[in-house]
């Protein structure tokens, strides 16, 4: 018997006497071994009615298997209630009363968390720790979740297999009981609380941080550079980049880890002078990709400069010593500065100017010089910078030779006379001053001067031994004799 389960027993007992049993003479079939013991939730049983001796009675009746296993004696007798116990006993039976089916949940394992779509799970061995099968087994657990393992028979002290509750796939924490129940005898139970995370999201790349070189000058060129982030959940393992008609987009194409900085991207335009407008994508090999628009621009290359001598004016002729001249306005017309400029003359000529000259812009004046030498300088004056194109402006430029000087001399009285007064006038051309020397070829030197003004008079008496000569000299180096 199985403890504490109820069954239906029979025992016959004949009326082997001369009385006849009845229930109004409080006849009764009495629990023995022992005597009036309730081991089986009773210890006496009625007649129900009246027993006629020679007749049998077969007491069907009821009993309960005690509730701890163990064996147990079933043995009855006839009493007549307060009166006697009489007959004989019925043949002891020896009862075997075994536990009921008890069911046990251990070496439960999760696997929790988990990832969005993977369902997370408990999984626990069932036994019956019971003195007798479990018929059947059925289970229970918690909502939006599923459960499974043996339903049937499962022998007394065995291991019945394994149970598992299951989660939905959706995100969430799954929190229940997990139970299994016999069909007769005891359950188990084990609380649980399985997580399922949300899927990862998918690479999500994305562009910041842009900036431009730009405007450039041809050949160089534009670019712009942006930094390349995957602010998905899920590495991007490989990218690929994309931009306008005659640009060129470079970058990591390798893998990016999720919420990592991937690095830098660059968009680069050809070298000829234009204006590159597009967008910029950066594709993942899944998820999401991004694009920024750019417009970058390459002018056209600088001009190199170009010198030119313009509006040029001469000083000529000039009359020796003084030197002939011309002048000329020095003006780049370029884009480009132009420096270290050099300057080229013909023979006989300098010439001066200003060493640089910015882009667009007039410089100063430049200056050819003849030499203080009389004659005819012609040529060509040169204007050069280090790169680029040279000015140049033809020359003719005359220094006149300087004109002889004259000298006109008079003098009164004339002739002179010995010890007599006289006055010299003179009157010079071409000279800035005069000299005078009164020689006698038996006195010598007798008087002179220099450093007259080139007009004037000179008064003195006439000396006896005076030759008939009288010189004035107009320098430099000209000079005019006059007798006195």
């Amino acid at each position: 018997m199985v403890a504490g389960q109820s069954y239906s027993v029979t025992v016959t007992m004949q009326n082997s006497g001369t009385t006849t049993w009845t229930t109004g003479g409080s006849y009764f079939l009495g629990s023995q071994n022992p005597q009036d013991n309730t081991t089986w939730g009773l210890n006496r049983v009625s007649v129900g009615g009246s027993i006629a001796p020679g007749s049998s009675k077969a007491f069907t009746f009821t009993v309960r298997a005690p509730s701890t296993p163990g064996s147990y004696n079933f043995q009855w007798r006839m009493v007549q209630e307060r009166i006697e116990w009489f007959g004989g006993s019925s043949s002891n039976a020896v009862v075997t009363v075994v536990s009921p089916p008890r069911l046990a949940l251990s070496n439960c394992a999760s696997t929790t968390p988990t990832t969005s779509p993977t369902a997370a799970t408990m999984s626990c061995t069932v036994s019956n720790t019971g003195g007798v099968a479990a018929s059947s087994i059925s289970y229970g657990t918690g909502t939006n979740t599923t459960v499974s393992g043996p339903t049937g028979a499962c022998a007394a002290g065995a291991t019945c297999g394994t149970v598992t509750v299951r989660t939905n796939t959706t995100a969430g924490t799954y929190s229940g009981t997990l139970t299994a129940t016999p069909g007769t005898g005891s359950g188990a139970s084990a609380g649980y609380s399985l997580t399922v995370n949300p899927a990862p999201t998918p690479p999500a790349l994305s562009l910041s941080g842009c900036a431009s070189t730009t405007p450039t000058t041809s050949p160089t060129q534009a670019t712009m550079s942006c930094t390349v982030r995957n602010t998905g959940g899920t590495a991007a393992s490989s990218i690929s980049y994309a931009s306008g008609s005659g640009t060129t987009a470079s970058g990591p194409t390798g893998a990016c880890a999720a919420g990592a900085t991937c690095g830098t991207v660059t968009v680069r335009t050809g070298t000829t002078a234009g204006t590159y407008s597009g967008t910029l994508t950066a594709t993942p090999n899944t998820g999401s990709g991004a694009s920024t628009s750019y417009s970058l621009v390459v002018n056209a290359a600088l001009t190199p400069p170009a010198l030119s001598l313009s509006g040029c004016s001469s000083i000529t002729p000039t009359t020796s010593p003084t030197a002939a001249s011309m002048s000329c306005t020095l003006s780049n017309s370029g884009q480009t500065a132009a420096s270290a400029i050099s300057y080229g003359s013909g023979a006989g000529a300098s010439v001066t100017g200003p060493a640089s000259c910015a882009a667009n812009a007039t410089c100063g004046t430049v200056k050819v010089t003849t030499g203080t030498t009389a004659g005819t300088y012609s040529g060509t004056l040169t204007a050069t910078p280090n790169t680029g194109t040279a000015g140049s402006a033809n020359y003719s430029l005359t220094v006149a030779s300087a004109p002889l000087p004259t000298l006109t001399v008079t003098r009164t009285p004339l002739p002179m006379t010995a010890g007599q007064g006289y006055t010299v006038s003179w009157t010079a051309t071409n000279a800035t001053s005069v000299s005078y020397s009164c020689e006698s070829g038996t006195l010598g030197y007798i008087e002179g001067g220099s450093g007259l003004a080139a007009t004037g008079s000179k008064s003195g008496t006439a000396n006896s031994g005076w030759v008939s000569l009288f010189t004035l000299m107009a320098p430099p180096i000209f000079g005019v004799m006059a007798p006195l």
